[in-house]
């Protein structure tokens, strides 16, 4: 699989208005998935950056 580093990501806010959902329910399924594993989370906030989202093969 080949990333474009490139593409933009959306915020959660943005993510929940365009699904129509509220910012709590999208963490809610982000933190779901990656309980499930489909997804892994690098948490950046300590360095003011936001997280990154990598999908899991």
């Amino acid at each position: 699989m080949i990333i474009n580093f490139f593409d933009r990501h959306p915020k959660q806010d943005e993510l929940a208005e365009k699904n129509g959902m509220s910012r709590s329910t999208v963490q809610r399924a982000l933190k779901e998935l990656e309980e499930l594993g489909f997804i892994s989370v690098t948490d950046r906030l300590g360095r003011g950056l936001p997280n990154t989202y990598k999908l899991n093969h």
